[in-house]
């Protein structure tokens, strides 16, 4: 009797796993599809193709800023909250516009430069120098953590003694 009492308990908390996984998810689809896909944030706005972007920064030499690529998706739940929230706080904002050349990635509008950025999680964010992925940050980032990580990454990218420091250590866009 209680051999069985202890096995029945042990399993007692899986219907409240179940359930959680299913609201979690059932949120993030109504998020999703019934609120919508968030517009693009007006930082990316005017921005060029990542293509467009590269070529811009190797003729414009070191004095290039870096890329900072966004990779998203409409279906994407947490891309949608990041768009919503970090991409409209004015410290975001205003410190990707001052220190980075913006790129926005719709990997289903653009697989090719998916591919190049090797996109396999979104959100994602990419700081580019040349063909070198300076840093790549994966997940939905609160204000804050992202402008922590995209200042630290400028940074870095702004350093060129430090990235031949890394040397092969630094991922190479996909061609």
């Amino acid at each position: 009797m209680t051999t069985e009492r202890s096995i029945r308990g042990a399993y007692a908390w899986r219907p409240l796993l179940s359930f959680g996984m299913v609201l979690v998810l059932g949120v993030m689809a109504y998020r999703t599809f019934v609120v919508g896909s968030a517009a693009m944030p007006p930082v990316f706005e005017k921005s060029p193709t990542l293509t467009e972007a590269l070529a811009a920064q190797a003729a414009g030499g070191s004095g290039a800023r870096p890329i900072l690529a966004f990779a998203t998706a409409d279906w994407c739940g947490p891309c949608q909250l990041m768009k919503r929230s970090t991409f409209v706080e004015p410290g975001v904002v205003a410190f990707i516009r001052d220190h980075t050349t913006p790129v926005y990635v719709n990997i289903d509008k653009d697989p090719a430069a998916a591919t190049m950025l090797s996109a396999t999680s979104i959100p994602a964010t990419y700081v580019i120098v040349g063909d070198r992925v300076v840093a790549s940050f994966v997940g939905l980032l609160d204000a804050q953590t992202y402008l922590q990580n995209i200042t630290a990454a400028v940074d870095l990218a702004s350093h060129p003694e430090e990235l031949e420091k890394l040397g092969d250590s630094v991922r190479r866009l996909r061609k």
